[in-house]
């Protein structure tokens, strides 16, 4: 009886167990990892156990937290100097950056992976292209940030100022306040939006002149 009891909680537990996937990107997702190969990482997500069986690329996945707490850490490995092939491409499909093998890249592995052909080929002018668009892509979370803030605290501001319709005048003050701090977070919202618009073609430069060195 006791044999059944325990295979029952165990069955419980592994139907509950839930591994965690941390993303490069900042994503986290609750899932159940069925199978790490060399180049890719299959996965169910935990929302939806019996739904399609996800496959996603070992460079675009930073750790993975097992159940039972073990974790599984990963390097951009396409991004060593031996790996670098000649006649491999960046092409852009769906909205998203694509080697020529099929994995997708988020911007910081086109950076990475230009800065890495750049150094090993010795190209100062991609390098500046990539400085130039590091510091774009920078300005415009910074903005981003910052307008934000103003905004979060405009909305704030509105928040305790109603509360004069509640018989409170002494914080009428605080609805004055609000357009103020709204008003001066929209500078930032534009310069985040143009700064986006730059950062686009910025790095469409680092991937034309990364796809005509690595090819030459």
């Amino acid at each position: 009886m006791l044999k059944y009891i325990s295979f029952f909680l165990f069955f419980c537990l592994s139907s509950y167990a839930q591994d965690t996937i941390y993303f490069r990107s900042g994503q986290i997702t609750p899932a159940k990892v069925t199978e790490i190969g060399v180049n890719e990482i299959k996965y169910y997500k935990n929302s939806n156990s019996d739904g399609p069986l996800y496959t996603e690329s070992k460079n675009e996945i930073k750790k993975i937290k097992y159940f039972g707490n073990r974790i599984d850490s990963f390097n951009i490995t396409i991004l060593k100097t031996n790996q670098i092939i000649p006649q491999n491409k960046i092409n852009f499909e769906r909205n998203h950056y694509v080697y020529s093998n099929g994995q997708k890249l988020n911007i910081y592995s086109v950076l990475s992976l230009a800065e890495n052909l750049a150094s090993t080929k010795k190209i100062p002018e991609l390098t500046s292209q990539i400085i130039l668009t590091r510091k774009e892509i920078k300005t415009k979370h910074r903005a981003l940030r910052i307008g934000m803030c103003f905004f979060g605290a405009g909305i704030v501001c509105l928040s305790m100022g109603m509360a004069v319709l509640q018989g409170v005048p002494e914080l009428i003050g605080f609805v004055y306040a609000s357009p103020v701090f709204i008003g001066a977070g929209i500078p930032f919202v534009i310069r985040n939006v143009n700064y986006h618009k730059k950062y686009k073609k910025s790095l469409r430069k680092v991937v034309d002149m990364y796809n005509t060195y690595a090819t030459s």
